[in-house]
């Protein structure tokens, strides 16, 4: 089992974050259904960016922690666990995957949905949306000749997407359509390449 000082020189990753603290609740919120939207995961606050262990203050964090479920739509899942690492108190927010995407509420009242990509916790675009809503709603997707071609059109070229609008005479919703039922049949992957979004043939 890999320790948890281990896992922190790792850096961040799909499934691990660094907080040197909460500064706004609706940011940690937002790593937090990020996480939860995908593989699930583990947020380290009283470490910076860089993986260095600050430490941190365990009570006012967890007071927090315990209200960060205030702003979001669904059902967080997640246990803390404080550690002691060379004299310095950290918090380890272990958040499960959810069965139900989860939404966060932003001041301005909207509520949305956050996706991790790697080491990112990135705002989800109108693909990963349609797709997050589809397990949302408990929507069923079965596959059809058009998905196969959509897949055999798109090959093994990530950023061949775009091209697939004129090639397949579809409309870019149709497009957008097809591209999250592949997400929910697992026959492709998000990655986030150059500030932009990108689906892969898994």
């Amino acid at each position: 089992m890999i320790q948890i000082e281990d896992e922190i020189k790792l850096g961040p990753n799909v499934k691990v974050d660094f907080l040197s603290e909460i500064d706004e609740l609706v940011d940690f919120a937002k790593v937090c259904t990020s996480f939860a939207n995908n593989l699930g995961g583990s947020v380290f606050l009283g470490v910076n960016e860089k993986g260095k262990i600050l430490g941190i203050n365990p009570d006012s964090e967890l007071k927090l922690i315990s209200q960060v479920k205030d702003v979001i739509v669904g059902d967080l899942l997640f246990e803390s666990i404080t550690h002691i690492i060379k004299h310095h108190c950290i918090i380890e927010v272990k958040i499960q995957k959810a069965k139900i995407p989860l939404l966060v509420r932003l001041i301005e009242g909207s509520s949305v949905y956050y996706f991790r990509v790697d080491s990112k916790t990135l705002l989800a675009n109108k693909i990963i949306e349609r797709y997050l809503n589809l397990k949302r709603f408990g929507k069923k997707v079965v596959e059809t000749s058009i998905h196969n071609d959509f897949l055999n059109k798109l090959g093994d070229d990530s950023k061949n997407l775009s091209r697939l609008y004129k090639m397949m005479e579809l409309k870019p919703k149709d497009i957008d359509g097809l591209t999250a039922d592949l997400l929910f049949l697992k026959k492709l992957k998000v990655c986030f390449i150059d500030e932009k979004f990108y689906f892969k043939r898994i």
